[in-house]
């Protein structure tokens, strides 16, 4: 790996604008905000809609629970992933 690479994946250059572009491909893509209650972590479905999303250690597995309220789409900036 060159130094240039590897400059530009410490900086986080390297993964701006990732999740909107896998999402665009049709891929769920999970995202965390400080601003949304709970743990703050969700998951945008290719159809736009968000779910907070949590790790259930009896299941051992990640869980999705309610939908993101319309308060929590503004703080996502979900109009980015049309």
């Amino acid at each position: 790996m060159n130094e240039e690479l590897l400059d530009e994946i410490l900086s986080g250059k390297a993964f701006e604008g990732l999740s909107i572009k896998l999402h665009k491909e049709g891929k769920n893509v999970i995202l965390h905000a400080d601003e949304i209650p709970g743990n703050g972590y969700y998951i945008i479905e290719p159809n736009k809609k968000a779910y907070l999303i949590r790790y259930d250690y009896t299941l051992k597995k990640s869980v999705t629970g309610r939908e993101l309220t319309q308060e929590e789409y503004k703080i996502v900036g979900i109009e980015h992933y049309a």
